[in-house]
């Protein structure tokens, strides 16, 4: 999706993560013009043991010693530390905000200034997965859990249009579940995708909004990370056909996901007609200043369930 949209021209003026989305948001952030290419170089040497080290019999330990989750976040901040190359949020390129969720009023939080990492782990910081964590005096956990598509934070900071980069691929299918964890993954999903039902609506009449398609993801977990190249590989060639045909000529949603006949949900709805034949995006409006400005989310992390505005 990254990649996509840098060969288009397209670059964020702002960039708003939640979860695995704002750790790509803030490598972007650091390097908005080369940051989509090395993360499409990053990404596939990542494993299940580079964030979730250990065996399950470990995790069983870890989970009796807290209560509260299986792994802790030392190898994720060992990665903040080793691939994101600020400290602050003021060191970054480009204005940036990581969401998280406050555990005791249960309200988004959006983190945008001061020490980088503490950020980007309380908004990564999965429940039972990883522990929340304290920062300016709250608890915190991860932004999905109330903002997984953070719509409603990108229009209080007046964004004039969007890019969404929702990796829950809306509009497609989930293959019914078979077992107790496709059950709960498709439950997960399921709720991710009701956010962005309620979410849209808030999307003024005057606004532009690009929704990249995503790649299917099928039945793979968003704690696998083996099919990372085949999920980008999916997600780079749909964006690209996408914005190659697409034209932003007024404030709407453009989407390029197919609508099944027998869902009405305002997520799967287009503005495009596909018997009016394709037209292609026009750059010398994103030249002058006049095309969709980014608020990234789900920026491109090909197996979590996070996006980016």
């Amino acid at each position: 999706m990254l990649q996509a949209l840098n060969e288009h021209g397209v670059t964020p003026d702002m960039i708003i993560g939640t979860s695995a989305g704002a750790l790509n948001g803030a490598f972007l952030a650091a390097d908005p013009f080369g940051g989509a290419n090395q993360l499409s170089h990053l990404w596939p040497g990542f494993s299940r043991e580079t964030f979730f080290p250990g065996s399950a019999w470990k995790s069983v330990r870890t989970l009796r010693t807290s209560k509260t989750y299986l792994f802790p976040n030392d190898e994720l901040s060992e990665f903040i530390n080793k691939h994101i190359p600020a400290n602050t949020f003021e060191e970054l390129e480009v204005p940036f905000v990581a969401m998280a969720t406050d555990v005791d009023t249960r309200l988004s939080v959006a983190l945008d200034t001061g020490d980088l990492r503490s950020a980007l782990l309380a908004s990564t910081a999965i429940p039972v997965i990883f522990p929340p964590v304290e920062r300016d005096g709250r608890l915190l956990y991860d932004g999905g859990l109330v903002a997984n598509l953070p719509i409603r934070q990108a229009l209080k900071m007046n964004a004039a249009s969007l890019v969404l980069l929702d990796c829950n691929a809306p509009g497609q299918r989930d293959p019914y579940p078979d077992s107790m964890s496709g059950v709960l993954e498709w439950t997960v999903r399921l709720m991710l995708r009701s956010q962005t039902t309620a979410d849209l609506p808030y999307i003024s009449e005057t606004l532009p909004v690009l929704s990249l398609p995503a790649a299917p993801k099928g039945t793979v977990s968003p704690l696998d990370f083996d099919s990372s190249v085949e999920l980008m590989a999916a997600a780079y060639q749909a964006s690209r056909t996408f914005l190659t045909n697409v034209h932003v000529d007024a404030p709407r949603l453009y989407r390029a996901d197919p609508i099944p006949p027998d869902v009405d949900d305002p997520t799967l709805s287009t503005d495009s007609d596909p018997s009016e034949g394709s037209t292609k995006f026009d750059r010398s409006s994103r030249r002058s200043g006049k095309g969709p400005r980014k608020a990234d989310k789900g920026t491109g992390a090909p197996n979590r369930a996070g996006d980016d505005l």
